[in-house]
């Protein structure tokens, strides 16, 4: 760690109204590493730092960014948004050794307040809602987002088999080291029952293929193992039901967290037959020996396509777990995902009515992120009104001045 001292005192001419003073901090693993990039500080504070800042942040700019036309309120919440996004991922033009990546916190520059920051964990909000604007905008940064899931794979693989399963099975909350931190007083159904955040791993690296086509990322970048052993998990974790002769998927925590302990949430059985089938068309494109195809062929065949999913009833909608009562408040999006950002197959009439019946129960104090799916549910029936105002209600409320947060 290397620092510049703090004066004790700031002495002002009588001709200057203002001084600005820098100082530096330079901490690293390594300390010639420390040292190097202190030095390159000391450089920039010798001239004048702003400018180097501004076209800093112009190339970031540059390289990818939302714009939006005729509502400049909207403009620079949207640029405040990824602002505080960007600050936490490492710097696209950085000095010295790159380091590891350590996760991206739903809390960071935008959410520092004691108890309301995470803490720095990393958990679904990374994959699930921060993920997709990164990869669209700075792929490169979307591959150190996964990065970190393969360096942290250790206690995924576990954390499983202590639970008597396969595979990796990441945990509800993660930091440094990669083991469970979600705090047990706070909620201890979470870090045992969330388990649908190994799907959403698996699906965030399913976007990423998919946008990139990154075969090296799969083949000497770990990317492959991530992909099948997340589904090696979901291939051990279902117990099967000889009455009904499916795969029930017992004991989770949906999204929904009004909801601690149930059986076959649906959001959850898609995202673990998602990640078996992403898996069975990955080894195919990574060229996989036959004998190891074959197998996860066959997680798909036996497990997947036999996982119980609730019945659509007469109403023809998703209850969202086994024995679900209709009309019983939940905290946020969780069935709704299944037509966004999931794109699992259903009828105009079911996503229609999905929305409806759970517009109608969600919280309307819950996370912010729960309107824009109905707002992308109503666009996608050009329900454009309705989209509308799913969409004002998705930041107003929740947007603090000055700095749109």
């Amino acid at each position: 760690m290397y620092w510049t001292p703090v004066p004790s005192t700031i002495t002002l001419a009588s001709s200057e109204s203002q001084k600005s003073v820098s100082y530096i901090t330079s901490i690293d693993t390594d300390q010639a590493t420390a040292r190097e990039s202190f030095e390159i500080g000391r450089q920039f504070a010798r001239s004048d730092l702003y400018p180097t800042h501004l076209e800093a942040w112009r190339k970031v700019w540059d390289a990818g960014r939302i714009e939006v036309e005729g509502n400049l309120n909207l403009q620079k919440i949207i640029n405040g948004a990824l602002y505080y996004i960007l600050s936490s991922l490492p710097a696209q033009d950085h000095y010295g050794t790159a380091n590891q990546f350590y996760g991206l916190s739903p809390g960071g520059l935008a959410n520092g307040k004691m108890l309301q920051d995470y803490q720095g964990h990393s958990f679904w909000d990374t994959e699930t809602w921060m993920y997709p604007p990164i990869l669209m905008l700075h792929p490169t940064l979307a591959k150190d987002i996964l990065s970190y899931r393969i360096h942290v794979r250790g206690p995924a693989y576990d954390r499983a088999q202590q639970n008597g399963h396969q595979g990796l099975r990441f945990p509800w909350e993660s930091a440094f080291t990669g083991v469970e931190v979600t705090p047990g007083d706070i909620c201890w159904e979470c870090r045992e029952n969330q388990q649908h955040i190994t799907g959403d791993i698996a699906f965030a690296a399913r976007q990423y293929v998919s946008a990139t086509r990154d075969l090296r990322w799969l083949q000497d970048e770990n990317g492959w193992e991530l992909i099948r052993e997340t589904a090696r998990f979901w291939k051990s974790r279902p117990t099967f039901n000889r009455k009904r002769g499916l795969y029930d998927i017992n004991g989770v925590m949906p999204p929904d967290e009004f909801h601690h302990t149930v059986n076959n949430s649906i959001y959850t059985n898609v995202v673990a037959k998602l990640s078996m089938d992403f898996a069975n068309y990955t080894a195919c494109l990574v060229g996989e020996a036959e004998e190891t195809a074959g197998e996860v062929e066959s997680w798909v065949t036996d497990v997947g396509d036999r996982l119980y999913l609730p019945e659509i009833s007469d109403e023809k909608y998703h209850p969202e777990f086994e024995g679900y009562p209709k009309g019983e408040l939940i905290k946020q999006a969780d069935v709704i995902l299944l037509g966004y950002p999931l794109m699992w197959k259903m009828s105009d009439e079911v996503r229609r009515n999905d929305l409806n019946v759970y517009e109608e129960v969600t919280d309307r104090t819950g996370p912010a992120m729960t309107w824009s799916m109905f707002c992308i549910g109503w666009l996608e029936l050009q329900e454009y009104s309705k989209a509308s105002q799913m969409f004002q209600d998705s930041y107003n409320i929740y947007v603090k001045e000055p700095f749109k947060v």
